[in-house]
């Protein structure tokens, strides 16, 4: 149900409660951020009979996003539900699929990587740190708090794994800015870890172009 948008209604249908609200608010601007040609409207009462109920239920956040003229579509729930009586409305269908791909990408951790994801790390005598605006497109500003004078490595990782740049100074205690040039980065989403004094943490950062 995301392949109907008639040129009056082609625009995405979101459906999240309250205790799913960062979800949307993250589908939101993930979407707008790799899909910006897909538009996007909210319910003002969110449905609670499609897949996404049983995990509101069980206490989990979840959201639906279906076509906002579900209700008038024809071939709903009928034989004729068939690929070729869509491909009119093309690209509202392809750009709905992407920015459920894009939201399901950002969203997930790579695994295997042998590190929990934070965006700061709180525990005492541990470093933290935050990117001061993401997604970024030309230079990355990393905020990196140190609890006394030390050595600290960043690394940034590509979605694949793969190392593609790194820093190893020595912080005084306190706050600090560190700078990475994106500019030659494709777009997509990288991983930057933070080592210090024997602890890792790790947090997303988005490349746009």
């Amino acid at each position: 149900m995301i392949f109907y948008g008639p040129s009056s209604d082609d625009q995405a249908w979101l459906h999240y409660n309250t205790a799913s609200s960062g979800l949307g608010v993250a589908f939101n601007a993930i979407s707008d951020t790799y899909v910006p040609a897909l538009e996007k409207v909210a319910a003002s009462s969110p449905l609670s009979a499609s897949d996404h109920a049983s995990f509101w239920n069980a206490g989990y956040a979840a959201m639906l996003t279906i076509e906002k003229a579900v209700w008038t579509n024809p071939h709903y729930h009928q034989t004729t539900d068939l690929m070729a009586n869509y491909l009119q409305y093309f690209p509202f269908g392809t750009n709905m699929a992407k920015a459920a791909i894009a939201t399901v990408a950002h969203l997930a951790v790579p695994a295997d990587n042998g590190m929990e994801e934070e965006s700061f790390l709180s525990t005492s005598g541990t470093a933290t740190m935050r990117l001061s605006s993401n997604p970024v497109n030309s230079l990355a500003s990393v905020i990196v708090i140190v609890p006394a004078t030390g050595l600290v490595n960043l690394s940034l990782f590509d979605i694949s794994g793969r190392e593609v740049h790194s820093i190893s100074e020595t912080l005084p205690g306190g706050s600090n800015n560190l700078e990475i040039d994106v500019s030659d980065f494709s777009s997509g989403m990288y991983l930057i870890k933070l080592e210090f004094n024997g602890v890792s943490t790790a947090s997303r950062m988005i490349v746009t172009k």
